[in-house]
């Protein structure tokens, strides 16, 4: 569950970035960042359950 509300979090914080990046390309560039690294470690948190 943890891991499911990690990876939406990730995907929110993404379209906000990407929303964002057309104002201000650094705090926009910094939110796609911190929101690919949420998606990736909720992924990997996954695959790992499933060994």
């Amino acid at each position: 569950m943890m891991t499911s509300l990690q990876i939406l979090f990730g995907l929110s914080v993404g379209f906000m970035g990407f929303h964002i990046i057309g104002e201000s390309p650094l705090p926009g560039c910094s939110a796609l960042f911190i929101a690919g690294f949420l998606i990736l470690a909720g992924i990997d948190r996954l695959s790992q359950l499933k060994e």
